[in-house]
């Protein structure tokens, strides 16, 4: 949070909280500082862009005009973005950052460096500002060009012999989650990993480091969800628009791929074949959630293929071994970026270095964002609710209507959350550790191996900060790292035994109850399974 109020090379554009407050402050905001000098500001308000008060003279004329997701307002809509044009030839280096060797053709948040002088010249830096373009690209071009990015990297890094990297995920807030998949795939092949079918899927290697492992809440609505969509037939045909916008709806929800068979297994490798397993309660803290679940990631697409999986199947030799590697984070790192990051740090024992932070010594926290396995879009949820309503027996339609799937259906705080032009979305999955099935990562502490300060050359200087981190993790970390901040490596991969149980030891206690007819569903999400792993995080 104190990294998030300063501007940097990896994030220039930030400003103080309290000279950008949105809650009034009073007349004035003085601040007051530890040498006693105070300087004072008269506050002001700024009207935001294209914000309209037309007509509103009274506080109920505002809830109506900005608030009120029932009343029908009068937006421009949003340009929709063209993603079949090439995208702009991008500018030769990203804002802030010195001349690369490649960097990405647009999205502006990937590129490859090599550091020069003595002790520098075998480094090579890969600098990930986030796992989604910063415009309006769309998903399949930026992951294309992300893969064949970090693929161009790599095998520059190999010929020019190259030994250490430093993966720069500074600001890095998150973005698609395959594309985390993606940097991990690559970079697990360069490092001489298992193969990457087997390091996320295969039971071959049972002791080795593959693991992948999330839950979602019971919530009642969750659970007629699921097993609505999961009793309409194979063969069910739609015969209203209703009925049909429904199909629809549930064929392309993010939120019902997780809980439908077909698309997901256990965290050791079994597909669930129904929704009692899938649904068969994990009790946490007073609270029920799904079954332990992840979702394939080795199936072959003909848009994209994550590296070791079909036309990508044969990525060239090793690079960099795990021991020369270091991520270098700013304690920002969320989302996706934590996925990436607890795979390299929990299934690789690479190390971390973090940068910032307050002027005290000691350890701090290199993944402190949200650790979150994928959002949902409100809207989707919403959707989901009136979908299964819509598809269910007019006779039971009332009193689904009257439960709180009826509220999640009517949508009205949701509606609230969102905008013409941003939808909003919710961190719906928990993500576990491999040693941990109890314990969610949102709410594990991850300290950095190793903890350094910005100087006032290295906040706009990446190369100075990307030096100090080299210092740091092996020219001499006693002489560079903050007092006190030095924290071991990870060094165990053991796996909890509770995440080895098959989908059949894991209990359908919650029956059948709620069902309405023979499943059927669970085929159709097969064609949606991206769905699970391409959202943003």
């Amino acid at each position: 949070m104190w990294n998030t109020q300063f501007p940097s090379y990896s994030s220039p554009d930030v400003e103080l909280t309290v000279a950008a407050s949105l809650a009034f402050q009073g007349s004035n905001v003085t601040l007051t500082y530890e040498n006693g000098q105070e300087k004072s500001e008269e506050s002001f308000a700024v009207l935001r862009s294209g914000a309209n008060f037309t007509g509103v003279k009274t506080g109920e004329d505002f809830y109506n005009k900005f608030c009120n997701p029932n009343v029908t307002q009068t937006v421009a809509a949003a340009p929709a973005a063209n993603t079949s044009a090439p995208l702009p030839k991008p500018a030769p280096t990203i804002q802030g950052y010195p001349f690369p060797i490649v960097r990405d053709s647009g999205a502006n948040t990937t590129s490859g460096y090599f550091l020069n002088g003595t002790g520098y010249d075998n480094v090579a830096v890969l600098s990930v500002l986030a796992f989604s373009p910063a415009g309006n690209i769309g998903a399949v071009e930026y992951l294309s060009n992300f893969q064949s990015t970090v693929s161009s990297f790599l095998s520059q890094s190999k010929a020019a012999g190259k030994t250490r990297l430093v993966v720069d995920v500074s600001a890095n807030g998150g973005g698609f989650v395959l594309a985390g998949f993606e940097l991990f795939a690559q970079v697990c092949r360069y490092l001489h990993c298992l193969d990457w079918r087997e390091l996320i899927f295969s039971q071959l290697f049972p002791d080795a480091p593959k693991f992948q492992a999330d839950n979602l809440r019971l919530a009642d609505s969750l659970v007629k969800i699921s097993r609505i969509t999961d009793s309409i037939p194979n063969n069910f045909t739609a015969t209203t628009t209703a009925e049909k916008n429904a199909i629809l709806a549930l064929s392309n929800s993010a939120v019902v791929s997780n809980l439908i068979p077909g698309g997901i297994f256990s965290p050791e490798g079994t597909q669930f074949k129904t929704v009692d397993q899938i649904l068969a309660p994990v009790s946490l803290k007073g609270d029920v959630f799904t079954a332990y679940q992840q979702a394939p990631l080795n199936s072959t697409d003909p848009q994209f293929n994550l590296t070791g999986v079909g036309s990508r199947a044969n990525p060239p030799p090793a690079v960099f071994k795990p021991e020369n590697v270091v991520i270098l984070t700013d304690g920002t790192c969320g989302s996706t970026c934590t996925i990436f990051s607890y795979l390299m740090i929990l299934q690789l024992n690479v190390t971390t270095t973090v940068i910032g932070g307050r002027p005290m010594t000691g350890p701090m926290q290199s993944i402190a964002g949200v650790e979150g396995a994928q959002v949902f879009p409100l809207d989707e949820l919403s959707d989901a609710a009136s979908a299964v309503i819509a598809l269910s027996p007019q006779s039971e339609q009332a009193a689904l209507k009257s439960s709180e799937l009826g509220v999640l259906a009517d949508g009205y705080a949701l509606k609230r959350l969102t905008s013409p032009t941003f939808a909003g979305s919710v961190n719906g999955k928990n993500a576990f550790g491999a040693k941990d099935s109890q314990t969610p990562l949102q709410f594990l502490y991850q300290p950095a191996n190793c903890r350094i300060f910005y100087t006032k050359e290295m906040l706009f200087n990446p190369d100075a900060v990307w030096k100090r981190t080299v210092d740091a993790t092996w020219t001499d970390p006693a002489a560079n790292c903050v007092e006190g901040s030095r924290v071991a490596v990870n060094g165990s991969m053991g796996l909890d035994p509770l995440f080895r149980m098959g989908v059949n030891a894991m209990g359908e206690t919650l029956g059948g109850a709620g069902r309405i007819g023979g499943g059927g569903m669970g085929l159709m999400f097969l064609l949606v399974v991206m769905s699970s792993v391409l959202g943003l995080l």
